[in-house]
């Protein structure tokens, strides 16, 4: 599955733009990702934070139970699961001249 909505995909590509464009070899940067930047986005990849915290609004908002959210190891489960459904898929942004190091953000499953 890819994605391509601007709304939903171009924030996140725009973080790992930013990391990208400041730390990986080949590119000028401008020193505009700070450690804590790196930690943040290294839990949105491992972990998927926000991608938590927006399904447990989601079914709360819902009245659905949300333990898939609150416990840590139905979630671990989950996203592990998870990672067969999205493997192989790509974010992207219809928008990529905003993006300086990255078109599309690729997911595989190891």
């Amino acid at each position: 599955m890819d994605l391509s909505r601007e709304n939903t995909t171009l924030h996140f590509l725009e973080r790992i733009d930013s990391f990208v464009f400041n730390r990986v070899s080949g590119f000028p940067g401008d020193g505009n990702c700070s450690f804590l930047d790196e930690h943040h986005l290294l839990r949105e990849f491992l972990y998927l934070d926000t991608f938590r915290d927006q399904l447990r609004a989601f079914l709360h908002s819902y009245d659905l139970p949300t333990p898939l959210c609150d416990d840590d190891k139905a979630w671990f489960s989950f996203v592990s699961a998870y990672a067969g459904v999205i493997e192989d898929g790509a974010l992207s942004s219809g928008k990529a001249d905003n993006l300086k190091a990255i078109e599309e953000v690729t997911f595989m499953k190891r």
